[in-house]
């Protein structure tokens, strides 16, 4: 199924390993929010975000601040593009166009499915709904793009850290703090010349 590397990694995960390495996976905003992956199917991603006052954007009714919305949905939506690939390439958002169809109803939960329903070599696209107790009642939706192999790190090595690294915080995925990320400087383009610092 798949082939192995010279780190004896294999090529690409299982999709279940695949599925459980997004989980831990996720942005720092991912973590600290409390996002979850409740559900997941290839190209698929069922995310929920618990209702919290932190994320109130009118303290006078209670509705949840957009950006919490718009950062749950750009979330989600590179989950799902992540459980459409291999599990060896890093993604980043190109553009991402969400259309507001209600304010959130206070005090609910916020949830969201988004679909990566095309891939390219190196572009993604999704669909996703935000709701809280019907996806035909949708709070937002939205469509993005992704690139894919945005930079040279990959869930595999980040599988490795994981392994050499377990969890402080237990199972659940949120005791590490920011994880170390690798600082590579950019090649210079042959043109640009060297500044004095």
């Amino acid at each position: 199924m798949s082939s192995s590397s010279t780190s004896g990694l294999p090529a690409t995960l299982p999709f279940e390993e695949l599925a459980e390495a997004i989980k831990g996976r996720r942005s720092d905003y991912g973590h600290i929010s409390g996002l979850q992956l409740d559900r997941f199917a290839p190209a698929e991603a069922w995310s929920s975000l618990p209702y919290r006052p932190v994320f109130v954007g009118d303290t006078e009714t209670g509705v949840l601040h957009g950006g919490v919305v718009t950062a749950m949905l750009d979330e989600s939506c590179g989950m799902a593009v992540q459980l459409a690939l291999d599990g060896t390439r890093a993604i980043a958002t190109l553009d991402l166009r969400i259309d507001y169809q209600k304010p959130a109803t206070p005090g609910l939960d916020i949830k969201a499915h988004s679909v990566c329903y095309r891939t390219t070599r190196s572009i993604a696209f999704v669909r996703s709904t935000a709701y809280q107790e019907s996806e035909d009642d949708p709070v937002a939706t939205a469509t993005a793009c992704f690139m894919i192999g945005a930079n040279r790190t990959n869930m595999l090595a980040d599988r490795r850290w994981i392994r050499a690294h377990p969890d402080p915080g237990g199972a659940g995925g949120s005791g590490w703090p920011v994880r170390p990320q690798p600082v590579r400087a950019l090649p210079r383009h042959p043109r640009q010349r060297r500044t004095a610092r």
